[in-house]
């Protein structure tokens, strides 16, 4: 029988910045009665039904997913100007969308979204009974060239003439071949878009602009304080896994548990079944008996 991955409700949010009012969506794959809820941001350049096999492992364990498609990504309006892509939309959009959930929270970040999960998770410390890092940088590098940054300035340019072309390169990049093909083809209708009579991901080709505007963090230090149940979860093949200040970082914290993803690179499809299951059982671990928001 197959299993429809796709989200059952999309939330619109209306969000005000500056001159602008700005369409969000927030898809949700619901449970009845659930225990938690987990909040999902994508990479950069991902969006929410990145998710959609997680959100349907944690599913038959009391679990609905949030899953926001953030500016500029998936079925959210794409502003065209980088300058427009400010960290206050970004913290507007996160505020409002996580307001969407009414039980405990379990954060869960892939690289970039990773970033800011950890960075708002301190904020919202009361809520949160779990956080996954899903090939996150848990401290920023003091590296001079970033071949990924050059990878997604060169994607964000790019077309394909067909479908077809398209879906080769989408699998290919995202490690995603080995699905079977109705599987593939829910990911990349939420990934690939038809514009002027071809096709590109979808995702802001302005968001290019905005490659490279970074400054230093380490997460580390506020998450280490905190002392909540964290999952870094990293693809075999990913630079994070060498990488001798990320390893000092994940060592430092004492709740932190590591799961490596086998033939996966940066970051981890999370389409695999025994990669989704340590994720959802972990996530079923940080679950505690009572709501905080009920005490």
């Amino acid at each position: 029988m197959t299993v429809d991955r796709r989200p059952d409700t999309t939330h619109w949010l209306k969000i005000l910045s500056g001159d602008y009012v700005i369409d969000v969506a927030v898809h949700q794959w619901t449970v009845e009665a659930p225990v938690a809820t987990a909040f999902c941001l994508h990479s950069f350049t991902g969006n929410a039904q990145d998710f959609g096999f997680l959100a349907t492992e944690i599913k038959s364990r009391g679990v609905t997913t949030l899953a926001v498609d953030m500016p500029g990504r998936g079925s959210s309006a794409f502003l065209g100007d980088g300058a427009r892509y400010t960290n206050r939309l970004l913290q507007l959009v996160l505020a409002e969308a996580i307001a969407l959930a009414t039980t405990q929270l379990i954060m869960v970040g892939t690289s970039w979204g990773g970033a800011l999960i950890g960075a708002l998770t301190p904020y919202i410390r009361a809520r949160v009974v779990g956080l996954v890092l899903v090939d996150a940088p848990l401290v920023s590098g003091s590296e001079s060239f970033y071949p990924y940054e050059d990878f997604l300035r060169d994607e964000a340019s790019m077309s394909f003439r067909s479908l077809q072309s398209a879906r080769i390169y989408f699998g290919l990049t995202r490690n995603l071949l080995h699905l079977p093909p109705d599987q593939l083809d829910e990911l990349v209708a939420a990934s690939i878009m038809k514009s002027e009579g071809q096709y590109r991901m979808r995702y802001d080709p302005a968001l290019a602009n905005m490659i490279g505007r970074r400054a230093p963090f380490d997460l580390s230090k506020s998450l280490v304080k905190m002392g909540i149940k964290t999952l870094a979860v990293l693809g075999s093949d990913s630079h994070l896994v060498q990488a001798q200040a990320q390893i000092a970082a994940r060592a430092a914290l004492s709740d932190l548990t590591t799961y490596i993803c086998e033939h996966e690179a940066h970051p981890p499809s999370l389409s695999r079944p025994h990669h989704l299951a340590h994720i959802a059982s972990f996530i079923e671990s940080c679950v505690t008996p009572d709501d905080p928001d009920s005490a």
